[in-house]
């Protein structure tokens, strides 16, 4: 029996781990560009523009915090500590939003920046006040805008949200409350900004 639960320990990091949304924005970008017809030039700005506002520039961060003892872990789990990544991230996600604007990047990626910023400041103000799942609530962002951008046939990838909340709960980051309303609202929040903007713009 130890030997099970700590299996499904062992499974529940490995889970929280690829699924950390800094790992799937990654894989949400290499997806974006090789489903679409952008030109090389919108898949290298789209990749770089990408990579450093959701993952290299985050875990630099978070890293930094962790090295200098602001943070125990890069999943940041005391609530209080995220107050100011939150900010700094909004930050970045906001200046990248305008710069891949006015550079011209399609469509498609800004939109996806922008709900990213406009998500990255309402999580910063629920967490005022309470712990969201952000693993939760950061991949159902990118699984709503996979399934808008890229098709609806991606319906079926809405199967690592339930395997994501049970890793959250599993490893005692989150209660269930947390991960349901995390995803509920990543996913919710991201599929109205995204239809919105593509009903003012006519992006998609």
């Amino acid at each position: 029996m130890k030997n099970v639960e700590k299996h499904k320990s062992e499974f529940a990091r490995l889970i929280s781990l690829i699924f950390n949304p800094l790992w799937f924005s990654i894989i949400f970008l290499f997806y974006l560009v090789s489903s679409k017809d952008f030109s090389r030039s919108d898949n290298i700005g789209i990749i770089i523009a990408g990579s450093l506002s959701a993952f290299v520039l985050p875990v630099l961060i978070i890293g930094y915090m962790v090295r200098v003892g602001k943070t125990s872990h890069m999943d940041i789990p005391e609530r209080s500590k995220r107050i100011v990544p939150f900010i700094i991230f909004s930050i970045i996600y906001g200046v990248t939003f305008l710069i891949s604007y006015k550079i011209g990047l399609p469509g498609a990626f800004n939109v996806v920046v922008f709900a990213i910023f406009i998500n990255t400041i309402i999580y910063g103000i629920i967490t005022l006040w309470w712990k969201i799942s952000i693993h939760c609530a950061g991949v159902a962002g990118y699984l709503s805008a996979t399934m808008l951008i890229m098709g609806q046939r991606n319906i079926f990838l809405w199967l690592i949200i339930p395997v994501l909340c049970w890793s959250r709960i599993r490893l005692k980051a989150h209660t269930p409350m947390q991960t349901a309303v995390g995803a509920a609202l990543g996913g919710t929040l991201t599929w109205i900004e995204i239809v919105l903007a593509d009903y003012w713009f006519n992006i998609l």
